[in-house]
């Protein structure tokens, strides 16, 4: 594997008997509903969290920085980003 993430992954899949899900399926997966997706990350949203992760670049935008170990692969990298 490329980085820990990539081994993290394919054990994850590979240990759930997942393995053949690409070779089986018939259609793309089902995404979920933004509200549900984005409930777990909420607490992103509260300026009281901002301290430690977003700087200000000017009046209208907000830079966040989050420390990522470990990464080495560019398709993970770019997902991420």
């Amino acid at each position: 594997m490329c980085c820990p993430g990539c081994q993290a992954v394919a054990q994850l899949i590979s240990g759930s008997g997942l393995d053949s899900f690409y070779q089986l399926r018939t259609g793309f997966s089902q995404r979920p509903e933004p509200e549900n997706l984005d409930a777990g990350y909420a607490i992103y949203d509260d300026p009281a969290n901002w301290q430690d992760f977003v700087e200000p670049l000017d009046n209208a935008n907000l830079r966040g920085r989050l420390l990522l170990g470990a990464v080495n692969c560019a398709a993970c990298t770019w997902l991420i980003e």
